[in-house]
């Protein structure tokens, strides 16, 4: 009984904990300045440690290339949180000669996310409304880092709806104490009408942190250390600031700080408190601290020699990696060229290894190889593992129709009684589906931006799939269903270093998967609309998979089709490259440290199939390496997924 009460004391303490979360609707000009990305960003961080909960954001700032909402909903799927509401005002805080944004189009073009164009989500104030009317009373911080339109829309609307529901404001605007011999405040000078009557008339207690805060803290600049697949560097990267881009030696976090004080408050360690009293806007737009003891509002003063600790917390939340949830494995289809090398083979059998460990979902396997015998096999291997009912297709009228070294011998082995020594229901008469046909149906029933898209056969199939039109299972072309469902293409393909730099492929120098197909290549490699991971051709050649772990890893109480093929490729032993395992981990993995990542950038593919690389901060393509101590690790990491058991044995 004693153990029960105190259980019973934990979870209601953990309840209590979880109901005095500060609850915090953000409310954003995203399209306006990287800040913004990097607020939410830190605010995403704060909910990761569990200091807050995050109800919806909003924007209060149109921009021209509709995509604001879809900067935000990108940030929220990297952090794990794709279902938190958007909302977007259409007027756009009254700007009506918004600029375009320099990173909002990048981040809704090749990162994934869930928003629509601004103009057809829904919109800010009916967010808010309906996000507050379901709170608890006196619940919800609202931190506004953008024009004052929302809030003063709010209290013309539903006044007494905020009356009840909010606890505090925290506002980024204007200037304190005093403005009028200065610039004005970009987030007052959108909409002056709105933070006039916002300053005057807001009913519930209001922090202020002005231009002069964020101006003396600069933050950003470590971002250059994180992966170039975040959304958040990615902004930093696009916005110009000084004579270079924000991501240099970083800029001032003037938001950063509005979400620091709305979920952790004013620490007296950090903050000092103005007297209280009320932002005053002229009709000019510049700001004053007018003092009234009758109300709540004060504004914040950064304390003597707090700037260093106020930074160096802003920059650590906003370079914390996210809390992926191991409980949602990687939905992946995987398109090979199985038949063609062994690497393959061994590659389809690290993502089982991984979907034993609840990594990954392995949704379909679809051949480039134009041979019978290729379908047959990747049945072969998925029935081992107890997987026989994942959909297998294949290209039809592909460009590598030979069987190979291996499959004619694993779909001839026999056991001593003449049945077949691996079990398959797909034979080499079978008519398996037409492989883009099977990709769109997959695609089509999926979750939107859930999908990695591993090809690490020649690119026909995923070629044919951005070329591709409506049909039965989805109303969107090619190119419109990638871009709704796809999160990342993991490719193995092309060469990117000097002769004298690295391993290069033999003979032309063109390696063997563009070579296959060219046309599919460029295609793919220049026109693929979301985030694509290129493992190159010298990284795989830096990897070799150990024969001694085929001879000592498998065939543990059974045949294992993968030992077989591998023994049939070429006479053991032999260390074989791993190009394509490389594809089919980093997906699933990306953040161990397995590879490194080159800086974004697009890809070239020239008539004889040659490719090059120029870094591009508003490219889609990423580069993987790795040095000697991470090739050690991946390897490590092959060799214990490869020769995972098959389930139930």
């Amino acid at each position: 009984m004693k153990k029960l009460m105190v259980s019973l004391t934990l979870l209601l303490t953990a309840c209590s904990a979880s109901a005095a979360l500060p609850k915090i609707i953000f409310d954003t000009d995203m399209a306006g300045d990287c800040d913004d990305i990097g607020a939410l960003a830190a605010l995403h961080a704060l909910a990761d440690l569990d200091e807050c909960e995050i109800l919806a954001a909003v924007t209060t700032r149109k921009d021209r290339s509709n995509a604001s909402a879809a900067a935000i909903s990108a940030v929220n799927h990297w952090y794990g949180r794709p279902d938190i509401p958007v909302g977007t005002d259409k007027v756009g805080g009254h700007n009506h000669n918004p600029p375009i944004s320099p990173f909002c189009p990048v981040l809704r073009d090749y990162f994934t996310h869930s928003a629509r164009p601004d103009d057809r989500m829904p919109d800010a104030l009916d967010v808010y409304r309906r996000v507050l009317s379901s709170a608890p009373d006196k619940s919800v911080t609202i931190c506004c880092v953008g024009a004052l339109s929302n809030l003063d829309d709010l209290l013309r609307t539903d006044r007494d709806l905020v009356d009840r529901k909010v606890k505090m404001a925290v506002i980024m605007a204007g200037e304190f104490p005093d403005s009028r011999k200065n610039k004005l405040e970009c987030n007052i000078m959108i909409d002056v009408p709105a933070a006039r009557k916002v300053g005057a008339g807001w009913p519930t207690p209001v922090l202020y942190t002005g231009f002069e805060v964020g101006f003396r803290i600069h933050c950003g600049g470590d971002l250059k250390n994180v992966t170039p697949r975040n959304p958040v560097r990615r902004a930093f990267e696009l916005r110009p600031y000084g004579k270079g881009f924000s991501i240099d030696k970083g800029k001032p976090a003037y938001d950063q700080t509005a979400v620091l004080l709305g979920v952790r408050g004013a620490e007296k360690k950090f903050w000092e408190l103005s007297e209280k009293g009320r932002m005053v806007v002229t009709e000019a737009g510049h700001t004053y601290w007018k003092a009234e003891e009758s109300t709540a509002h004060r504004y914040v003063k950064i304390r003597a020699g707090a700037v260093p600790q106020i930074t160096s917390m802003i920059e650590r939340l906003m370079v914390k990696p996210p809390l992926f949830n191991p409980a949602q494995p990687v939905k992946m289809i995987f398109d090979t060229d199985m038949g063609a090398d062994i690497d393959d083979a061994l590659a389809l059998s690290v993502i089982h290894g991984l979907q034993n460990r609840n990594e990954v979902e392995l949704l379909a396997v679809t051949s480039s190889k134009d041979t019978p015998a290729s379908a047959t096999v990747i049945d072969m291997i998925n029935t081992w593992f107890g997987r026989g009912d994942i959909p297998v297709g294949r290209v039809k009228d592909g460009r590598q129709p030979e069987a190979g070294r291996y499959l004619p011998q694993c779909v001839a082995a026999k056991k001593a009684d003449g049945s077949p020594l691996f079990p398959h229901k797909i034979t080499p008469e079978t008519n398996v589906p037409e492989a883009v046909a099977l990709i769109r149906r997959t695609l089509a029933a999926q979750p939107d931006g859930s999908v990695a898209l591993v090809v690490v056969g020649q690119q026909t199939n995923a070629a044919r799939l951005l070329r591709s039109q409506p049909d039965q299972h989805s109303p969107l072309n090619g190119v419109e269903l990638i871009k709704r469902k796809v999160k990342m293409l993991s490719v193995m393909a092309g060469s990117f270093i000097k002769p004298g730099e690295g391993a290069v492929p033999h003979g032309d120098g063109v390696e063997w998967n563009v070579k296959v197909d060219v046309d599919a290549a460029r295609i793919v490699m220049q026109e693929w609309p979301v985030q694509m991971v290129i493992c190159p051709y010298n990284l795989g050649q830096q990897l070799l998979y150990p024969s001694s772990s085929i001879e000592q890893d498998f065939d543990n109480g059974a045949p294992h089709p993968v030992s077989y093929a591998y023994r049939h490729y070429i006479q053991m032993p032999y260390d074989r490259p791993s190009w394509d395992l490389v594809s089919a981990l980093f997906p699933v993995r990306p953040n161990r440290g397995y590879f490194n990542e080159s800086v974004p950038g697009r890809v070239t593919v020239d008539d004889k199939g040659m490719t090059g690389f120029t870094p591009d901060p508003a490219g889609n393509a990423i580069i993987l390496s790795a040095t000697p101590q991470q090739q050690a690790r991946a390897i490590e990491a092959f060799v214990q997924l490869a020769s995972s058991p098959s389930v139930g044995r």
